[in-house]
């Protein structure tokens, strides 16, 4: 574990009290040792996805008609997109080149995202995700979103996050949910099979940019796959295997033979004030019939 002084801007609240069991539990429907694009998977994680999110007065994710066609880091965008989305917060507008290729190598090379690459214009505020050994997006939104913290009983999974110091609890949640200083606001993402094991590994790569930065994917040719729905909240109409009510429904469940890693950057912001904060590097560690692992290191500067 690792540690460095960092400014921040100031932090919404509205992560869970506690981790939210799964409802349905995915693990009899779901591969944690290959990427599991089936309907049953999809359908098991909409509704656990959907449970969750009960909890704060959501609705359920509904995912495009064209889901099941979206590659494994397109997915991981529009799943970062609609559980902003559902929140008022505004979309990521695409997926840049420069920070898949990075989010790229880190899956690659089984880890976290380290940093910005060279010349890529930004504000200097940046953080990434990492799962690991999860065979859906889906999966790894469920662990980053609603696993993140502590359980009921003041255990966690997440190596960083205890009863006694909760500063690293949620940290990959606040990712996705980071209220970045961007102009476009975009994002990386990347998908590998790990060495080792050659099982999933899944990252997320959150910039404060300015410029323009070439993407390869926007959220704009995304949203009329979610039919009446503008933003992919509700709506939609139903995809291959999907539940016909709507649109597909998302859902997932975190039983836990995977874990996710990533390293916590852009936190949810509500002003321009900054308050000093410690970065740290944190583990999850999640198993079932897999051994898992979630990173959560994370790093910001102010401008």
């Amino acid at each position: 574990m690792s540690s460095a002084l960092i400014f921040l801007a100031a932090v919404l609240g509205g992560n869970p009290a506690a981790n939210i069991p799964p409802s349905p539990d995915f693990w009899n429907d779901c591969s944690g040792t290959s990427y599991d694009n089936s309907t049953a998977c999809t359908n098991t994680l909409l509704e656990a996805i959907a449970h969750a999110r009960a909890s704060e007065q959501l609705p359920a994710m509904v995912l495009p008609s064209n889901w099941y066609g979206l590659s494994q880091i397109e997915q991981l965008f529009v799943t970062a997109n609609l559980e902003r989305t559902v929140r008022k917060l505004p979309p990521l507008e695409g997926l840049a080149v420069a920070l898949d290729m990075d989010a790229q190598g880190a899956a690659v090379a089984d880890g976290d995202p380290t940093g910005l690459p060279n010349g890529f214009p930004s504000t200097s505020a940046w953080g990434g995700n990492w799962a690991f050994a999860e065979g859906s997006a889906l999966w790894a939104d469920y662990l980053w979103m609603y696993d993140d913290g502590l359980n009921p009983d003041g255990t966690s999974l997440n190596l960083d996050c205890s009863k006694a110091d909760q500063s690293g609890c949620w940290g990959h949640r606040d990712n996705i949910l980071g209220n970045y200083p961007c102009t476009p606001c975009v994002m990386g993402a990347g998908y590998a099979l790990d060495g080792a094991g050659a099982t999933p590994d899944w990252t997320e790569l959150f910039v404060g940019t300015s410029g323009a930065p070439k993407m390869d994917f926007s959220w704009s040719q995304e949203t009329p796959y979610f039919g009446t729905s503008s933003g992919g909240t509700d709506g939609g109409s139903a995809a291959d295997g999907g539940t016909g009510d709507g649109g597909m429904r998302d859902g997932g469940s975190d039983d836990g033979s995977g874990g996710g890693c990533g390293s916590r950057g852009g936190l949810n912001s509500i002003s321009l004030f900054v308050v000093l904060l410690l970065c740290r590097s944190a583990r999850h560690r999640k198993g079932k019939s897999a051994c898992g692992r979630l990173r959560d290191g994370f790093r910001e500067w102010a401008q």
